[in-house]
């Protein structure tokens, strides 16, 4: 029952870090643009923002520990534990030992490849930014390990709130720093000091309250064959995820220069956010999925439930979020971000509808984790991040900023939505057509609400942050009502009703 508990505590402290993910961009966003100034900005988000996404590299490669450490823990064998996470620390210091390496090459390849582009002052800063960034790669990689153990023993409330506390942190650290440096290589430096602190208290926390130890007990060949097996294929899937999603921004970068980057960036700000809404709460489930394929007498059977009902859920979210962003996307990024980001709308949603898939599957990334198939997801998205700039380069020529959105929504609809569901199905053995079959009694009822808020909206014709946030509040009463009429089925029912019965206790 602890375990449930804990589970159910850690969803909804994941919904709760990236409700705050969103409220922080809303607010943080427009206050940097205002303070660094749009090169800036667009200079920050060829290299700063990619610290930002170590935090999801940070949670792959945990997983594969903590399928290795979990095993360990549920047979209760201290010894195998402890030696598990000590070569752990090995393996992990000799890959953030190259990763530190290919961004010192990719650094000095960069400033060379966008000479024509950016400003000298800008492509000093962009060198010093990749300094920044290596450091924080050997911050985040050596913290695999307290995060690994932390999820292992399902302490989900103190991981979630660690990781609340450093998205908070790190705007306003910036805020700060931004009145005495404004800078994109400031920005960098205020990213790199809150991972660090979420690392320590994390550190400490596995430490003095878990009591991990990381004591070598010998050389264990099959662990370390299989760490290095799940390490590599993790490393691959961030790095190739970082080209795919990155290809846009670096194609512009060089044939448009930096302020179409800032425009781009914006979009990519809006649907960065909307990919975190599904990355954080699979992650949950993954001590439940290695006990499930270590004792069931029908893991496939079992895992395709469990399948289902996390896409159910996952669904209604991301829904309602790309539905509202649709209607209300275009008034809320003239209100945000101002005037002359107008194209950001488009690169956002154009990205958004065809990931929502990839948002509603996203469990299966960890079922593939347990099941030691994760490497076809890194052979997948490299394939997809070349895919994706051959098709990037051409479209960008041809339309524009919009042109980046459309490869990747290409890539995203072959890779995400067809081979991995046929993968799922045909490889792993989950009911792939049964999960299409719930989606679809949600989704129908669910687009012809959103069809009407949309024609409803602009009837209206009304413009302002009061007209934005009223009709966002009724839209969302109505989305409840109608899921809850047309959609919800019984378990689902009894969850609102429980939230519901604490709340108004």
């Amino acid at each position: 029952m602890r375990a449930v508990s804990n589970r159910q505590a850690g969803v909804l402290m994941s919904y709760a870090y990236s409700i705050t993910q969103i409220v922080v961009q809303l607010i943080y966003v427009p206050l940097l643009l205002a303070g660094i100034g749009k090169a800036e900005y667009g200079v920050y988000q060829l290299v700063g923002s990619i610290m930002a996404y170590l935090t999801v590299i940070n949670t792959v490669l945990a997983a594969g520990i903590t399928k290795f450490y979990s095993k360990a823990y549920l047979e209760g064998d201290r010894e195998k534990m402890e030696n598990t996470l000590a070569i752990a620390k090995r393996i992990h210091w000799v890959i953030s030992a190259i990763a530190v390496a290919v961004i010192t090459i990719v650094g000095f390849i960069s400033v060379r490849v966008y000479a024509n582009s950016f400003t000298s002052p800008q492509l000093h800063e962009m060198g010093m930014m990749f300094v920044v960034l290596a450091i924080d790669m050997v911050v985040i990689m050596n913290n695999t390990i307290n995060i690994a153990v932390i999820t292992a023993h399902e302490r989900f409330v103190f991981l979630k709130g660690t990781q609340l506390f450093t998205a908070l942190l790190q705007p306003c650290l910036v805020l700060i720093c931004m009145r005495i440096w404004p800078s994109a290589f400031m920005v960098a430096c205020c990213t790199l000091g809150a991972n660090l602190l979420c690392a320590i208290l994390q550190r400490v926390f596995a430490q003095s309250v878990l009591k991990t130890r990381y004591t070598y007990h010998g050389m264990d060949k099959q662990l370390v064959k299989e760490m290095l097996r799940f390490s590599s294929a993790a490393v691959l899937v961030a790095l190739s995820d970082q080209v795919f999603w990155k290809s846009g921004q670096l194609v512009l970068g060089y044939f448009r220069g930096a302020e179409d980057v800032a425009v781009f960036a914006i979009g990519a700000q809006i649907y960065s956010v909307y990919i975190v809404i599904g990355t954080t709460v699979a992650t949950v489930f993954l001590p439940k999925i290695t006990d499930l394929y270590l004792h069931s007498k029908h893991p496939e059977k079992e895992a395709s439930s469990l399948f289902i009902t996390v896409g159910r859920i996952s669904l209604y979210v991301s829904l309602f979020i790309l539905l509202a962003f649709a209607i209300l996307g275009p008034e809320f990024i003239r209100l945000w971000a101002g005037e002359g980001y107008q194209e950001a709308y488009l690169v956002a949603l154009i990205v958004m509808i065809p990931y929502t898939v990839d948002i509603i599957q996203n469990l299966g990334l960890t079922i593939l984790q347990v099941v030691n198939r994760y490497q076809f997801r890194g052979y997948l998205n490299s394939g997809l991040a070349i895919l994706n700039i051959a098709i990037t380069i051409p479209l960008v020529n041809l339309i524009g900023i919009v042109g980046a959105s459309i490869a990747s929504a290409i890539s995203v609809i072959i890779g995400n939505c067809i081979i991995m569901n046929l993968y799922y199905w045909k490889r792993i053995g989950l009911d792939i057509p049964a999960f299409w079959k719930n989606i679809a009694r949600i989704f129908l009822p669910l687009i012809f609400m959103g069809l009407i808020g949309l024609f409803i909206w602009n009837s209206l014709n009304i413009q302002g942050w009061g007209a934005l946030i009223c009709f966002g509040i009724g839209f969302f009463i109505l989305y409840l009502l109608v899921a809850q009429r047309f959609c919800f089925n019984e378990y689902e029912r009894e969850i609102v009703r429980k939230v519901l019965v604490r709340f108004h206790h």
